[in-house]
């Protein structure tokens, strides 16, 4: 079977257009893992249950070490409470899964906590952050 010019081109085209949109509908999305969202000096706020808000900020990190840690949490419905730490560690994943990139979970310690008139102090602190 012989093509006209006109045919040859249109065939072209067609193969063309239709291989990008395979690839553009095969080509995911690249997600930055939650470790990485973690940064010194900025506030990064984090899902805290359904309808509230975690907010970190750290003055210092290396690696997984963080210092002058500052965590607010703030849910929907109640007081929001203010967890301060000279110095933690931030792991990739969740309790549940350790692979989760969604998820970190921090480890800090001597903790002072103050949510409303209640102030607490406590050796060990671990929480998970969902972005």
């Amino acid at each position: 079977m012989r093509y006209t010019v006109r045919e040859s081109i249109m065939k072209n085209t067609l193969i063309i257009l239709v291989s990008s949109m395979l690839l553009c509908g095969c080509s995911q999305k690249q997600v930055t893992p939650a470790i990485d969202l973690i940064q010194v000096g900025t506030d990064t706020t984090w899902n805290h249950g359904a309808d509230g808000e975690a907010v970190l900020h750290v003055s210092k990190r290396e690696g997984s070490s963080l210092e002058g840690i500052r965590l607010v949490i703030k849910p929907s419905r109640q007081q929001e409470t203010i967890i301060t730490s000279d110095s933690g560690t931030v792991a990739p994943g969740s309790v549940e899964n350790a692979a989760d990139q969604n998820s970190v979970l921090i480890t800090l310690t001597n903790i002072q906590s103050e949510c409303g008139t209640q102030h607490l102090t406590e050796p060990q602190f671990i929480y998970v952050l969902h972005h």
